[in-house]
C-alpha cells in the first residue's frame, strides 16, 4: 500500500481528503505544521520515515528536520505543494503582531487594511466605514491585486512542477467566491490542487472526482468579505459582511459592526507596541495625504512615516 504523507497548515484536511478519494488504494495521513515540533515530534519523525512520498508545503529553518531540504537529506520523496495564498479576493487582509504573537480582530488574525489604518490616523468609525469606496480601493491599488496574485499562484505551482492554470479557469467560472479568505480555499480548489499535485507526482488517480463528496473542514472557519466594487469587476457576487467561526449558525457583523468592533480592540491594545506591515504603513501614508488629516490626529507614533 502507497503511504502518503501530507504536511500543511489550515489547508491539511481538504488535501488529505482529496487525496483519499483520488488514490482509494492508497493510505493518506496528515501532519499539521503547528504540531510538527511539539510532544508528538518523534511520533512525526517515525511517520515520515514510513511515507513513500511526502506532500510538503514549504517550511523555514527552524523547523529543522521537517524542511523539504532536510527531508529530502533524510531519504524521503517530497513533492513540495505550496498553500493556496490569494489575496486577489481579499486585498483589505492585513496581519500585525503583538509581544505575545498575531494581533487579534473580531476576526482572529485576519484585520482590514483600511480600518487598522484609519483607525491610527486617528478617524472615527463612522468615517472609517465611508473608506470602503471605489475611490480610496483605486488609491490603495486593490484592483490590482487580483491580476497580480493569480499569477503569483499560478508561477508558484508551476515552480514545483505543479500546473494550476487550467484549475483557475474553472475556479472563475462560478459567481460566488472560491476563497472563504486570503488562505481558506473552498473544497473544490483544494480537490483541484490535490488532482495537480497527484499529477506532479506522476501518481495515477482516479479519473473523475466526486467533487460533491468533498467535506468542507473550513466553511465552519471566518468568511471575509469580497466588496461589490471588488467582485463584480472579476465576475463573482460581493458582500459587505464578516462571518465569525462556528459555521452557519456563526454571528455575522455589518461592515458598520466590523468597523467598529475592531476600533473597540484596537483601544484595549497596545497598539503602538504592534508590528505592522509595510502594506499597512502605506495605507496610513496615503490616507493621511487623501484626507489631508494632520499627522497630529494620529493615536500612535508614526515615526516610521518620514521614511515613507
Amino acid at each position: 500500500m502507497l503511504e502518503l504523507t501530507v504536511i500543511s497548515g489550515c489547508q491539511t484536511d481538504g488535501l488529505v481528503s482529496a487525496l483519499g478519494m483520488l488514490l482509494p488504494e492508497a493510505r493518506v495521513r496528515a501532519l499539521r505544521a503547528h504540531t510538527l515540533m511539539g510532544e508528538q515530534r518523534a511520533a512525526n519523525v517515525a511517520q515520515l520515515r514510513q511515507a513513500d512520498i511526502v506532500f510538503s508545503m514549504p517550511l523555514p529553518v527552524y523547523f529543522e528536520e521537517f524542511t523539504i531540504e532536510a527531508m529530502r537529506a533524510s531519504g524521503n520523496t517530497v513533492l513540495c505543494v505550496p498553500q493556496l495564498e490569494f489575496s486577489g479576493l481579499h486585498p483589505d487582509v492585513v496581519y500585525a503582531a503583538d509581544k505575545k504573537g498575531w494581533a487579534q480582530s473580531p476576526t482572529s488574525d485576519y484585520h482590514s487594511k483600511i480600518a487598522l489604518a484609519a483607525y491610527i490616523c486617528g478617524l472615527s468609525p463612522a468615517r472609517t466605514v465611508r473608506l470602503f469606496n471605489t475611490y480610496i480601493f483605486e488609491k490603495l491599488d486593490y484592483f490590482k491585486f487580483y491580476e497580480r496574485c493569480r499569477q503569483d499562484s499560478i508561477s508558484q505551482f508551476a515552480s514545483e512542477g505543479i500546473v494550476i492554470d487550467d484549475k483557475f479557469e474553472r475556479w472563475e467560472r462560478g459567481s460566488l467566491s472560491f476563497m472563504y479568505t486570503s488562505n481558506h480555499p473552498k473544497p473544490f480548489v483544494l480537490a483541484d490542487i490535490a488532482i495537480a499535485a497527484c499529477k506532479a507526482a506522476s501518481l495515477r488517480s482516479e479519473a473523475l472526482f466526486p467533487y460533491d463528496f468533498m467535506a468542507d473542514f473550513l466553511s465552519s472557519s471566518f468568511l471575509l468579505p469580497v466588496f461589490p466594487e471588488i467582485a463584480n469587476r472579476h465576475g463573482f457576487d460581493g458582500h459587505r459582511r464578516y462571518r465569525l467561526a462556528g459555521g452557519p449558525g456563526a454571528s455575522v457583523l455589518s461592515l458598520e459592526d466590523y468597523v467598529r468592533e475592531s476600533f473597540e480592540r484596537y483601544e484595549r491594545a497596545d497598539i503602538g507596541e504592534w508590528r505592522l506591515t509595510q502594506s499597512t504603513k502605506d495605507a496610513v501614508v496615503k490616507l493621511r495625504d487623501l484626507l489631508s488629516l494632520p499627522r497630529g490626529m494620529a493615536r500612535i507614533s508614526t515615526d516610521w512615516e518620514a521614511a515613507s
